[in-house]
């Protein structure tokens, strides 16, 4: 026997329009805009308790937060608080980069120009520093205007551009 058949359809409707207004919430939720401030990660690292840091950085980088991946790959680029580890370094670097960290795209170029966590390739290496560069690094635009201090060749010349210049 059934002995309320609408409330439970009332119940299961708005059980169903809740998560529906939940889902569209948390779909609309910047994860770069993070829900806590870093400064309690700022504390650890002042502190040298780079144990803290890592694990306090690690939900929000898994998160999406730019910043805290850029800041846990350094972590793993210089083994403090984590076991060094080159890849997971480059991995996290790429991530921030790929969402637009200058700080960190400008890394990605440097790793992929020596080796570091990924195979050497120059033309990556050339891509990341522009990507850097147009994001606003100083370090990056410096290279790349300067032949002197830049180790990677210039971008490859296309058939039309060598053209242009005849």
């Amino acid at each position: 026997i059934d002995l309320f058949p609408d409330a439970v359809t009332e119940d299961s409707a708005l059980h169903g329009a809740a998560a529906a207004v939940l889902d569209v919430a948390l779909d609309r939720l910047s994860f770069d805009a993070p829900i806590h401030s870093l400064a309690d990660v700022d504390a650890a690292l002042r502190s040298r308790n780079y144990g803290r840091a890592a694990m306090l950085l690690e939900p929000r980088a898994e998160g999406g937060n730019t910043e805290a991946q850029y800041r846990l790959a350094t972590l793993y680029r210089s083994g403090r608080g984590v076991p060094m580890g080159p890849a997971r370094a480059f991995q996290w670097m790429l991530r921030a980069a790929a969402k637009g960290h200058a700080d960190g795209a400008y890394s990605v170029a440097v790793m992929y120009e020596k080796g570091i966590g990924i195979a050497a390739d120059t033309g990556e290496a050339r891509k990341w520093l522009e990507m850097a560069a147009t994001a606003g690094h100083t370090m990056a635009r410096a290279r790349l205007d300067s032949p002197s201090g830049v180790e990677i060749p210039p971008a490859p010349v296309s058939a039309a551009d060598d053209r242009k210049t005849r």
